[in-house]
């Protein structure tokens, strides 16, 4: 019974559909205040995008640009000023693209568009960029059957009290990792299915 429940658990998407690109910059300067931004912008006020699926749907899986974008930011030297040198700002932003382009570098430019928008002339003050996307990277990275951001699907039935734990049936099988266990998310939830 417990290797068919395995079995049948969902795998997210974001392997061979659509990817999740982590770009994080280094700043020469104190550029954003809040620690948190979750800005939706559009770009063109002409076509309107009324869901993330239409987005993915639409424009991501077809590898076209969308009139709009979204995205999030964390600054963490904001949360903790000791991750940066004095003055200085370390910005991550998470965005969707697609898995496979034939040019991934016009969907980092159309995010940091988005950001220079924000924060006009934040471009100049770039003293580094480091850019980390899902699928075939992640995959050959972490040696994964896939190469997604989140391995089991986050819905009904396979999340919180309903994620696998730690502890199996099977006698010497445990399981750690960002599927397994109930409180947390990613790096947090992780380290917590290792420590039980």
């Amino acid at each position: 019974n417990y290797v068919k429940r395995i079995k049948e658990l969902e795998v997210s998407e974001g392997s061979d559909t659509w990817g999740f690109y982590s770009i994080k910059f280094g700043i020469d300067e104190k550029l954003i205040k809040p620690p948190i931004i979750f800005p939706m912008i559009r770009t063109d006020n002409n076509k309107r995008i009324s869901s993330i699926r239409e987005l993915i749907e639409d424009y991501v899986m077809k590898d076209v640009l969308p009139p709009s974008g979204g995205m999030y930011m964390t600054v963490p030297s904001n949360m903790d000023p000791t991750l940066a040198p004095h003055n200085r700002q370390i910005v991550n932003m998470g965005c969707i693209g697609p898995v496979k382009s034939k040019n991934y570098q016009k969907w980092i430019d159309f995010y940091t568009d988005i950001l220079e928008s924000l924060v006009p002339g934040f471009r100049k003050h770039v003293l580094f960029m480091d850019v980390h996307r899902t699928g075939e990277p992640l995959q050959a990275w972490t040696g994964r059957f896939q190469g997604d951001a989140v391995g089991i699907s986050q819905s009904v039935g396979q999340v919180g009290a309903l994620r696998p734990k730690s502890n199996t049936p099977i006698k010497g099988l445990f399981l750690v990792g960002a599927d397994v266990g109930m409180t947390g998310i990613g790096t947090e939830l992780s380290a917590l299915s290792a420590l039980t």
